[in-house]
């Protein structure tokens, strides 16, 4: 449960970094290994910045989560609460980033979220897990969701939606739900 991490890719732009598996230099890429089944990224503690990177998850499971699990104050209790996410890109086969047990002041911003296409995969959940915070005060701001099933579903709390492209027909998955902040309250979105 370690506290105030960052993450920053180094290339201009966070575009694949393998060709058939094999490095080629491309840029800061995080991928799942041959036959992985895990998430790639649990953030457990408060404060992270992870930036620049391209995320690509083969694995039925989220690129990046950050988990809340306990009642207790950090770190005695993992919480991923405060985490950043800028300007990286993020595919794969369940979802590009989730926040599990209620993580508060989470900010998403200028990312892009595509090909979480098979049922119930979406570019960024929110999920009970514990259930011990309610996801207060996140910034969703100036991201990009196209070709997913579902862009966003999180039941945020005084939260902040807003200049977001939500493309709905895509050229391979048109969106089941584009924004949805059901069991929330208090948000805007513009």
């Amino acid at each position: 449960n370690v506290p105030d991490v960052s993450i920053v890719g180094v290339g201009n732009v966070p575009i694949q970094g393998t060709t058939g598996g094999v490095p080629n230099g491309a840029g800061p890429t995080w991928m799942s290994p041959s036959g992985g089944s895990g998430i790639l990224a649990k953030i457990n503690g408060q404060g992270w910045k992870i930036q620049g990177i391209y995320f690509n998850n083969a694995a039925a499971q989220p690129c990046i989560q950050a988990l809340r699990s306990g009642s207790g104050d950090p770190p005695v209790d993992p919480d991923g609460s405060h985490l950043s996410v800028l300007g990286c890109k993020f595919t794969g086969a369940d979802a590009g980033i989730q926040a599990s047990g209620g993580c508060a002041g989470i900010l998403i911003a200028g990312n892009e979220f595509f090909g979480f296409s098979g049922s119930g995969d979406c570019g960024v959940e929110a999920v009970t897990g514990a259930g011990v915070g309610t996801n207060y005060g996140w910034t969703i701001a100036n991201n990009w969701f196209y070709n997913n099933a579902n862009h966003v579903i999180a039941p945020l709390n005084n939260g902040q939606v807003y200049g977001n492209n939500f493309t709905i027909g895509g050229s391979a998955t048109t969106a089941t739900v584009a924004l949805s902040l059901t069991g929330g309250a208090s948000n805007s979105v513009y």
